[in-house]
């Protein structure tokens, strides 16, 4: 019994090291490439109507890069920014989303 007490605290111990090790790589962004993907994934049914005129190509210090195709895509982007970083939150989680940086593409 002994045996499989000590199994139990190393296998416990080894989950509280993951989460750790977890935490500290979201705490401090390391796990951009992913967050990028799954924001990538959602940005068409965040972004509505206006998707097919936009691209997502960066995600850094909780901010999204996107270029527009138009001026009409970036103006209408910018007056749902606050709606689109709220239905991206909700389908990747968490509050991973605080800005929408946009540029008209060339």
């Amino acid at each position: 019994m002994g045996t499989k007490h000590g199994q139990n605290a190393k296998t416990s111990g080894m989950a509280d090291i993951k989460d750790l090790i977890q935490d500290f790589i979201d705490e401090n962004g390391l796990n951009k490439e992913s967050e990028l993907e799954k924001i990538k994934v959602n940005w068409e049914s965040a972004a509505g109507d206006f998707a097919p005129g936009t691209s997502v190509y960066k995600f850094d210090k909780k901010k999204v890069f996107v270029y527009a195709a138009n001026s009409v895509v970036m103006s209408e982007l910018t007056y749902r920014k606050k709606e689109i970083i709220r239905k991206l939150n909700l389908k990747v989680g968490k509050d991973a989303v605080k800005d929408i940086v946009c540029r008209l593409q060339r």
